[in-house]
C-alpha cells in the first residue's frame, strides 16, 4: 500500500491506495502511532499480553477519493506551504499529482522533493531539511511506503525542533 504519514494530525486512506496524514506544524506535538500494553500474563516463562490498547491520529478519513478532500483539512489547519516528501517511483507513477491538485485547488502552494529512498540515509534526511527551510512550509505530507513516511517525520521533527537527524535516534528524543 502507497501511504502518506506524518506525526500527529489527521489520516486519510483512499481505497485507491493512498493514505495521508497532515501535521499543522503550530501545533506540533509527536504522538507517534504504537502499541500500549495493558494486561500480560506468562506462558511457560514467556511475558504473553492479554490486552492491547492502539492510539493513533486525532481523525482517520477513508473511502474511494479521500484524498480529495486533504485541500479542506489543510485548510482547517491554516497551512499555506506544503511539502510532499515523496520518491522518484510515485512520481513516475503520478501519486504526487493526486496529491498536489486538491492542495493546490485550496490555495496552498506545493512543492516536492523527490529524493526518498529505502531505509532513508542521514544524506537524505540533511537534503530534505534543507527543502523545508528553504521552502518555509507549515505542511508535511509524507507520500509512499513507511520509508517516505519516515523521512516526512523525522524531517518534520528536524524542522520544528533543530539539530541533526542523530540527535533523534532512540526513545523519547523529541521535546514535548
Amino acid at each position: 500500500m502507497c501511504g502518506i504519514g506524518i506525526v500527529g494530525g489527521i489520516w486519510l486512506i483512499d481505497y485507491n491506495q493512498v493514505e495521508l496524514n497532515v501535521p499543522n506544524l503550530s501545533r506540533l506535538k509527536l504522538d507517534f502511532n504504537h502499541l500500549q500494553y495493558d494486561n500480560a500474563i506468562t506462558v511457560w516463562g514467556v511475558l504473553m499480553r492479554t490486552t492491547c490498547c492502539f492510539h493513533s491520529a486525532e481523525q482517520i478519513v477513508f473511502g474511494r477519493d479521500a484524498v480529495l478532500q486533504l485541500g479542506d483539512i489543510a485548510s482547517r489547519l491554516n497551512a499555506r506551504r506544503a511539502l510532499i516528501v515523496t520518491d522518484l517511483n510515485l512520481v513516475e507513477a503520478g501519486l504526487p499529482d493526486r496529491v498536489r491538485g486538491p492542495l493546490e485547488a485550496s490555495g496552498l502552494a506545493v512543492a516536492t522533493f523527490t529524493g526518498g529512498e529505502a531505509e532513508p540515509s542521514m544524506h537524505v534526511v540533511e537534503s530534505c531539511v534543507e527543502m523545508a527551510e528553504q521552502f518555509q512550509l507549515d505542511l508535511f505530507v509524507g507520500l509512499g511506503g513507511g520509508s517516505n513516511m519516515d523521512l516526512a517525520k523525522i524531517t518534520a521533527t528536524i524542522f520544528a525542533h533543530g539539530g541533526h537527524p542523530r540527535d533523534y535516534v532512540g526513545d523519547d528524543k523529541v521535546p514535548d
